[in-house]
């Protein structure tokens, strides 16, 4: 559970700083970019929460 739960701040954080990065980019296919790495992102988060047995 202790590397789940660094894994989930890792995970918080980064996807933070991707969102910054979405507000910041110059063009449509950035901004896809981003949201495509904040998904994976998203998807590996519940993966972890579902291992634990967190309901969401």
């Amino acid at each position: 559970m202790n590397m789940d739960n660094q894994r989930l701040r890792e995970i918080q954080r980064v996807k933070k700083e991707y969102g910054v990065m979405v507000l910041a980019a110059e063009s449509k296919e950035e901004v896809e970019h981003y949201y495509s790495k904040i998904d994976e992102l998203t998807v590996e988060e519940k993966e972890i929460l579902a291992r634990n047995d967190v309901r969401i």
